[in-house]
């Protein structure tokens, strides 16, 4: 008898197979983001837009912040949270009897918090850069599946954001 083995066909076969696996293993899994955060967090970073931004403006006697949420990510110890930032300072017109809008800002930003001791913490507060970089550094930072909610038009807390602005002026 003469019989062949298959020696070209199998190697072949095992290196095509490993070229696979070595590319499934050098790409990153896609993410899944979450879609809501409870309560307890929502109200936490309100609070942490509000600490963030006090004192970098002029200085309304009435400060607010709010976070509008685009998406979470849940770590190993702690959650990044993406979404807008939306902080304004107010004084009190007593003649008009209205509040008067003094300053504000409004940003994407990524806050990474964890839970400590029944609460939050922040780890960290990001806020990309102004001007020519702005744009490379929301495409560094955000997922892509969340760049176009970034890029686009205000969302509807922005809206009520503004409205309550205009209504001060």
């Amino acid at each position: 008898l003469h019989y062949k083995r298959p020696a070209f066909w199998v190697i072949a076969v095992c290196v095509l197979g490993s070229a696979v696996l070595a590319v499934c293993f050098l790409t990153n899994p896609k993410t899944k983001l979450d879609t809501q955060i409870d309560t307890r967090l929502s109200e936490y970073l309100n609070a942490c837009v509000t600490e963030h931004n006090n004192g970098k403006f002029a200085g309304g006697a009435y400060k607010y912040g709010s976070f509008d949420f685009l998406g979470a990510e849940k770590k190993q110890d702690s959650t990044v949270v993406y979404g807008f930032a939306f902080y304004s300072e107010y004084d009190y017109d007593f003649d008009k009897k209205t509040p008067v809008l003094t300053s504000g800002a409004e940003n994407p930003v990524v806050i990474t918090v964890k839970e400590e001791n029944g609460g939050f913490a922040t780890v960290s507060y990001w806020e990309p850069q102004e001007g020519e970089n702005y744009t490379k550094d929301i495409r560094s930072k955000f997922p892509k599946s969340l760049q176009d909610a970034v890029f686009s038009e205000p969302s509807e807390k922005s809206e009520k954001n503004r409205e309550l602005s205009d209504k001060s002026a």
